[in-house]
């Protein structure tokens, strides 16, 4: 803190003239002059020293109210910080996720040509083995026919074969000159 101070040389002529010891007509004057000149600088000294005491703690407010700007400032630019982290945290797992699912998609167009190759293989041996499968239970049935059903297949057979049939009507004349032929 800055204090005003009295100058030297009224400091020494107001020493000397309050204690000089001289006469009292002009030289009281000169003492109440003194006297009332040293208390116009004390009041002066006293308002320097309150002004530099709101300058000081005007001083201290600033920079309290500088530091609490920083403060907030910091702590604000830590927020945003923590925020961007968190973006690019959620970008990184979406990243993540996309890459999965990209190698998903690919091991699935790998898969996908095998497993519609198999099925049409599967079709193709199926409609093979079909008529194989009917030709075999075909036979299965004949082969397990009964007495009634072989003499049924007799009579059926010397039916067809006879040039008159009993059972069945007679056949028209065209089909006759075939199996005429045919023998």
């Amino acid at each position: 803190m800055q204090q005003y101070r009295i100058p030297t040389l009224w400091m020494l002529l107001i020493t000397v003239l309050v204690t000089g010891g001289c006469s009292q007509g002009p030289d009281q004057r000169l003492k109440e002059l003194a006297k009332s000149s040293l208390e116009q600088q004390s009041r002066q000294n006293e308002a320097a020293a309150e002004n530099n005491r709101q300058i000081a703690e005007t001083a201290r407010e600033l920079v309290q109210a500088d530091a609490n700007a920083r403060e907030q400032l910091l702590r604000s630019n830590r927020e945003q910080q923590a925020e961007i982290q968190q973006s690019y945290d959620r970008l990184d797992q979406a990243r993540d996720d996309l890459e999965r699912e990209r190698q998903a998609i690919a091991v699935q167009r790998q898969r996908d040509p095998v497993v519609a190759e198999a099925i049409r293989f599967l079709g193709l041996l199926l409609a093979a083995l079909f008529p194989l499968g009917v030709a075999g239970y075909l036979l299965y049935v004949l082969n397990r026919a009964g007495p009634d059903e072989a003499a049924v297949s007799e009579l059926l057979i010397a039916e067809i074969t006879e040039d008159e049939p009993l059972l069945l009507p007679s056949a028209p004349p065209r089909i006759r000159a075939r199996n005429d032929q045919i023998r």
